[in-house]
């Protein structure tokens, strides 16, 4: 398996409060957040997992790729729901963290969330995806509703 630095990409707006996804869309991405995080810390002791969230009042990096699991579960618990989301700078935001990285020999991959309409025109995504494959980053989406 490829050393993996991971940023993790939350959808924390409003419209995460929905409960098409019991409890809530926003729990059901907790949950997940935290499946993905000990899978990957497992597959490999060096992976490090990184948390960013994506709505409120601006996009914040809640913690940089670690391979502390406890850092990241307390942290995940911070995160409020309130707000837009802003899928574009989230990823941008998520790809910057993942090039300040500590071990440059680990592959970088992103995986965001999205529980609300993408504001994003074709264009601003299309440019993004030719950014994020030019600087070799891995980009998973996973929409909820």
């Amino acid at each position: 398996m490829p050393l993996e630095a991971i940023m993790i990409c939350v959808d924390n707006s409003d419209f995460t409060r929905n409960g098409d996804y019991a409890p809530t869309r926003f729990e059901s991405q907790t949950d997940v957040v935290n499946l993905v995080c000990g899978a990957k810390t497992q597959q490999n002791p060096e992976n490090s997992v990184g948390l960013l969230s994506t709505a409120g009042d601006r996009v914040e990096v809640m913690i940089t790729p670690t391979t502390a699991l406890g850092r990241m579960v307390s942290e995940l618990a911070k995160i409020k729901v309130g707000g837009s989301s802003d899928l574009m700078r989230g990823i941008q935001t998520a790809q910057l963290a993942l090039k300040h990285r500590q071990n440059k020999n680990q592959k970088q991959r992103i995986i965001a969330f999205v529980g609300s309409p993408v504001c994003a025109t074709q264009k601003e995504l299309e440019n993004l995806g030719k950014n994020l494959k030019k600087n070799n980053v891995s980009l998973d989406l996973i929409s909820y509703g």
